[in-house]
């Protein structure tokens, strides 16, 4: 060990001992140039250190063999296996489980691993949101951005394996950029509803994980000290647990065993882990880490590690710090000339107690240290585990300028920096990158406990005030947590309460924008604390008005709905203009909407109609209807699309808030199937639209119009107006409008002139907007019914289909939906029965098997509402189904079954289509294999409603025409040369139209 040169052992110090991967890169760099300086210094090599080296990186692991063979060989199972795995390393403070895991990272590194860090500090508060998580993701950018192995190839695949949902992640992980494919807004937090934020943010750390991970490159994530780990933190671990299809990912997480009781719930309910308990050394292995620390191994060795052993009870840091303490007591001491320790080991058991303890020992160490270092070392305990020079010496400085501390801590800059450096020299700092951290958070603790209240108050004050000094992101986030601890130094009259709420504000703000809300609720309520409740809305009516709506807003994305209820009516209470209630009483619309308090949606939006200047008539009747669509038509028939396009965009908030509220009146009364209330709502939309100008939700007024007309016959006016609505959207976008605008042109109006191809990028784009904001409305309206049909039928893949589906699901559990899950489960098993087939003991009209059977759906399903929709597309999927195993019997029987059909082709005539066609077919087939009339007389009503459809110019339509030509001739006719010749003419047809599924049923027919 001495035979190092000292400065080049303080650089391979350093750099093994640097926890972040990044910053070890980093320091590497000018380790040729210092080690050339270095050489000059061999002749030196054989002198005394002045400090004992803790863990030097030559010596191998001490007693922990078969932990550490456990934790590779979970490794080997990741890897080899390609799942994920999670192990918790545990044990006292000081048992080296941070350099336990270290030892395991060079094993891994070395096989091709990106091992990236994080760590969680025991001032909680002072932490940023996600502290631990994003800096082991900021690390994993910085490996991958220094691999060779990363190509444009590797790159393009993890930018579209990211896809939008690496962007959310920008906010925090600020090097992801370079894995961006594009720089776009995201949509405001605000427009989010209930916990959905923070729910697509966990999607986009779980998108990041399983871009950035492979099985040449498996990840190792090491969080530390996960007793002190945030809220946001656990649920966002939760969800990575809860994920089914990453893969060649490893957690390792660890705990102090004193702590224990505060990581409860740290795994979901009943997930398994790998749990590794690093115990104290026994007697052998303290022998051996004293005998190497003194490079000796005789017999007064043995004497000293019983004593040791004793002393310590082989704790490993205890250990290191006895053996420091005892040479600085002068217990010990170094012949230069024999190259040995000198000691007497009685001598050392006599002037040491037995119940030293570590605390002890810690404190002995600081009392040993200069007055001014031990100064320092208070203010820097209250920065943070790590701080800069630079804090240290502009908070010391303004203790300087105000002496206010019970004892004089006058320290000038210069003596700053050298009590910093020396600290260093003895081990109780280590250098970083930015500055220095504490050797061990215990220290850290041991100089906070020195402080008195009073003390602390002082420095919380001084260190809060440095924070709003400096104009990084994070400075009102850890100005508002020191003012706030020193609120009784610093709040003594009504407008430093105010300053300190305007703070907390911010800070509100800024955690917010890190997706940590609960963060953020905690900052605003204690901010909203600081106003005098008597003369806040007197003296402080801005800084309260908006506290009280931020309050509503945050309130309602955690879920307390209640709560949000008070806030938003304090507001509207409160507001002195219309204008400054608009925001308000649309939220408090949403808040119920949330809390599926359907009822109470319909009798506040008429209210709030009513409180804008817009009259709803109690009763309305279908009168009411015909008049204001007379009054709409006139208004279309007086102007062009374009001249409409170039109406004024939202020339008022008030105008846009009262559309809004009026198309989500609609939809909330469309899912209580009040039609009536849905057009009248929906044509009164439009009617403001087209009199006073365009606005975000104008769109889905003039999708409504479109379908009414379609309803009434006038398919031509309903293809004008669902046109049109998709026009404006584009012109003007929005999330949550473009999943019901889509919905409502596309499936219901559009597909008369649009192939469903065309429509399948349309509706998937808007599912995926509407998973985005998670708006229960638009997911029901656009959702995994709508979309999964148009690209079963548009002949998009059956493993494709599997993958939506999965994916689907699993986002909207993440949401915390029941119901919608539960619908997509018999699409699901349509898909994996027509890859696999099924079993025939069973049979098919049951559509049993893994995923549900038919009974249990039916049973989720009232019969009422939208479950009708859900019912028709369980009878579509069995249709399917039966035609495609040849059950034609069957599907006769079901299309002759009324019950429900007539919903379906009012509202998804696309479906309505497929129905026909499987209809046509299985009857043709029957009437080949019987001979009965019915049949035939069944399909040629089919094929006649087809035919009539493409005539009109549905270009859906002709695919499926062709195919019953074929089965319409092979059933009259039996001229094979006629029969191939229509048969090739359908298969030219499908391959151009690119309907794989069509395809293949035009070549079984060729082949029969």
């Amino acid at each position: 060990l001495y035979r190092i040169p000292f400065p080049q052992n303080d650089i391979k110090q350093q750099v093994s001992c640097t926890k972040r991967p990044a910053m070890r890169m980093s320091r590497l760099k000018p380790v040729n140039e210092l080690i050339g300086v270095c050489s000059s210094s061999v002749s030196d090599s054989l002198s005394m250190p002045s400090q004992i080296q803790l863990f030097p990186e030559e010596k191998p692991l001490l007693g922990r063999n078969n932990e550490l063979q456990r934790i590779t060989n979970v490794y080997e199972k990741v890897c080899n296996k390609k799942m994920v795995e999670c192990v918790v390393v545990h044990g006292e403070s000081g048992t080296g489980k941070t350099y336990f895991v270290q030892k395991f990272q060079e094993t891994v590194m070395e096989k091709g691993a990106y091992f990236c860090t994080g760590k969680y500090f025991q001032d909680t508060k002072c932490q940023e949101p996600y502290s631990a998580i994003i800096a082991a993701f900021s690390d994993l950018c910085d490996l991958m951005l220094q691999s060779k192995f990363l190509d444009d190839s590797r790159r393009k695949s993890i930018q579209h394996a990211l896809g939008s949902d690496g962007h959310m992640l920008a906010r925090c992980v600020t090097n992801i950029s370079p894995f961006l494919d594009r720089v776009e807004p995201r949509f405001e937090i605000t427009e989010a509803k209930s916990e959905t934020a923070f729910a697509n943010f966990q999607a986009a750390c779980i998108s990041f994980l399983r871009a950035m991970s492979s099985e040449d490159h498996p990840l190792v994530l090491f969080f530390d000290d996960v007793q002190w780990m945030d809220s946001g933190s656990k649920a966002l671990l939760h969800a990575i647990f809860r994920d089914t299809e990453m893969e060649c990912v490893m957690l390792i997480m660890a705990y102090r065993d004193e702590d224990e009781g505060n990581v409860e719930n740290l795994f979901p309910h009943g997930h398994p882990y790998v749990d590794i308990a690093l115990a104290n050394l026994d007697l052998m292995h303290v022998f051996e880490l004293v005998k190497f620390k003194l490079g000796s191994s005789s017999l007064e060795i043995n004497a000293l590690s019983e004593v040791i052993n004793k002393k310590t009870s082989g704790n490993p840091f205890h250990i290191l710090e006895f053996l420091s303490s005892i040479k600085e007591e002068g217990l010990m001491s170094f012949d230069k000339e024999e190259s040995s320790w000198l000691f007497d080991a009685a001598q050392i058991q006599r002037h040491t107690m037995i119940s030293d303890s570590l605390a002890e020992l810690l404190s002995k160490k600081l009392q040993r240290l200069g007055s001014t270092i031990k100064d320092t070392l208070k203010v820097a305990s209250l920065l943070g585990y790590s701080f800069s020079e630079d804090m240290v010496i502009d908070v010391m400085s303004d203790l300087n300028v105000r002496n206010s501390l019970e004892k004089d801590l006058a320290i000038s800059s210069a003596n700053v920096l050298k009590s910093l450096k020396s600290a260093a020299d003895h081990k109780i700092l280590e250098t970083t990158r930015d500055g220095y951290q504490f050797s061990h958070d215990k220290l850290q603790a041991a100089f906070t406990y020195q402080l008195s209240n009073s003390e602390k108050g002082y420095l919380h004050l001084s260190i809060g005030k440095h924070f709003l000094r400096q104009s990084s992101d994070t400075s009102a986030h850890q100005a508002a947590v020191h003012l706030n601890r020193a609120k009784s130094l610093n709040v003594t009259d009504a407008v430093e309460g105010a300053s300190l709420a305007q703070i907390n504000l911010e800070a509100s703000k800024y955690c917010e924008s890190k997706f940590a809300f609960s963060d953020s609720l905690l900052f605003l309520r204690h901010g909203l604390s600081q106003l005098e409740e008597g003369t806040k809305w007197q003296d402080n009516f801005d800084l309260a008005f908006e506290m009280t709506k931020s309050l509503g807003r945050l309130e309602y994305i955690m879920g307390n709905f209640d709560a949000s209820l008070i806030a938003i009516r304090e507001v509207v209470f409160r507001g002195k203009s219309v204008e400054a209630k608009i925001d308000p009483l649309v939220q408090k619309i949403d808040v119920l909407i949330s809390a599926d308090r359907i009822d109470d949606v319909i009798k506040e939006a008429t209210g709030v109609l009513k409180e804008l200047g817009i009259h709803i008539p109690n009763t309305i009747t279908p009168i009411h209807v015909f008049r204001k669509l007379q009054k709409v038509r006139r208004c279309f028939k007086q102007m062009t699309d374009q001249e409409i396009l170039r109406l004024p965009t939202e020339q008022n908030s008030k105008l846009s808030a009262i559309i809004k509220i009026l198309v989500r009146l609609s939809d909330t009364c469309m899912l209580q199937m009040k039609v009536i209330k849905v057009l009248y709502t929906g044509l009164l939309a439009t009617e403001l639209t087209l009199e006073n100008g365009l606005s975000p939700y104008s769109p889905v007024g003039i999708a409504l119009c479109g379908f009414i007309e379609l309803t009434m016959g006038q398919s031509h006016r309903a293809f004008r107006l669902g046109n049109l609505s998709l026009e404006m959207h584009s012109k003007i976008p929005n999330k949550e409008v473009g999943c019901i605008v889509v919905a409502r042109a596309v499936l219901s109006l559009l597909f008369l002139k649009v192939r469903l191809k065309q429509c399948s990028d349309l509706c998937t784009k808007a599912l995926d907007d509407a998973l985005q904001i998670a708006d229960p409305v638009s997911i029901t309206i656009v959702g995994p019914l709508c979309t999964f049909f148009v690209r079963l039928f548009s002949g998009c893949s059956l493993p494709s289909l599997e993958s939506f589906l999965r994916t689907t699901h699993r986002r909207l559990i993440s949401l915390g939906y029941q119901e919608l899950p539960m619908v997509m489960k018999p699409y699901l098993q349509l898909v994996l029965t027509l890859q696999h087939g099924f079993d025939e003991s069973n049979g098919i009209s049951t559509l049993s098997g893994e995923i549900m059977d038919e009974q249990s759906y039916l049973e989720k399903c009232d019969g009422d509402g939208w479950d009708m929709c859900f019912v028709n597309a369980l009878y579509i999927c069995k249709m399917l189904l039966l035609h495609t195993f040849g059950f034609y019997n069957e599907v006769y029987k079901l299309y002759a079954d009324t019950n429900g059909w007539k919903d379906v082709r009012a509202q998804f005539g696309y479906l309505a289509l497929q129905c026909h066609f499987y209809h046509g077919i299985s009857s043709y087939r029957l009437y080949r294999s019987t001979g009965m009339r019915k049949y035939i007389r069944g399909a040629r009503k089919c094929e006649k409603m087809l035919a009539l459809q493409e005539s009109s110019g549905n270009p859906n339509a002709a695919p499926l025409v062709r195919i019953l030509q074929v089965e319409a001739l092979a059933a009259k006719s039996n001229n094979k040369h006629n029969i191939q010749l229509a048969c090739r003419k359908a298969i030219q047809l499908q391959k151009r139209e690119g309907l794989v599924h069509l395809e293949a049923l035009a070549n079984e027919q060729a082949s029969r």
